[in-house]
């Protein structure tokens, strides 16, 4: 047994330790990777655990990032209101208006954190998975996830929604929407102007995302459908919290969340 003062694993003086063979962490943040741990866990991977090809056990092994259009007319609304203080043109005698696109770009630049209705769903999540057994770190420096998506209702595209599961042994910890809800809840970019969209149309695109110094990423989003195309820019440390979400009961049909089935037969 050999005792360290707390610290990174990172400081561990390489050699000191015999090779272990299991490697047990919680390096999961928002949207998987938020607070860069993963890349501490793959650093103990590689100079402290047994090769995988020798039996060294890694818990998670596996993470998995999902990624789904959703409509929330409501959550667009209050985001578009924090802006919208900013059109004021006398403020007590002060012109607020040409702050407006700034307040713009950092309103919608904020990922939201929080819970949703699975339902609001446009279509299905698309996963985008990391095997933290053979990944290596700069796989995690910069990467870009791609998408497409057949859109199963007509109705307002508001953005990104998003959510993960890591794979522990022969169990999933999973934090869809569809399931109970973890402290890790889900996350949603909002895009500036929606997208109006039909039952079948394809949408597709993707989110690239770099690492930056704030131990987060900066995140780049692009949605195109035929010659309509959407961007975002997002800050991932910079996240803003929405708890109050419509929580749909009993017997909810599409229309009243903005979305509409075709109904003809």
């Amino acid at each position: 047994m050999h005792a360290f003062n707390l610290g990174k694993v990172e400081n561990i003086p390489l050699g000191s330790i015999s090779r272990v063979d299991t490697l047990i962490s919680e390096p999961i943040g928002v949207f998987l990777v938020h607070e860069r741990m993963i890349e501490s866990y793959l650093y103990a991977r590689d100079h402290f655990l047994k090769p995988i090809s020798q039996g060294g056990k890694m818990y998670p092994s596996h993470g998995s990032i999902f990624v789904a259009p959703f409509t929330d007319a409501n959550i667009w609304t209050q985001t578009m209101a924090k802006a919208r203080f900013w059109e004021q043109t006398l403020f007590y005698g002060v012109d607020l208006s040409p702050l407006f696109q700034d307040a713009m770009d950092e309103a919608f630049g904020q990922p939201v954190v929080g819970g949703f209705d699975y339902r609001l769903l446009m279509a299905e999540g698309i996963p985008f998975t990391f095997d933290f057994q053979t990944m290596s770190i700069d796989e995690l420096k910069e990467f870009v996830i791609p998408f497409s998506w057949t859109m199963t209702y007509t109705g307002i595209i508001h953005g990104l929604a998003s959510w993960f599961d890591i794979t522990l042994g022969d169990r999933v910890l999973s934090t869809s929407p569809h399931l109970e809800r973890t402290h890790w809840h889900q996350i949603r970019l909002i895009i500036k102007e929606p997208v109006a969209v039909n039952i079948g149309d394809v949408v597709h695109g993707n989110i690239h995302f770099k690492v930056n110094n704030m131990r987060s990423y900066d995140i780049n989003l692009k949605i195109q459908m035929g010659n309509i195309v959407r961007t975002g820019k997002y800050l991932l440390h910079e996240q803003s919290y929405y708890f109050d979400a419509p929580n749909y009961q009993g017997d909810v049909t599409p229309e009243q969340m903005g979305l509409y089935e075709n109904l003809s037969r």
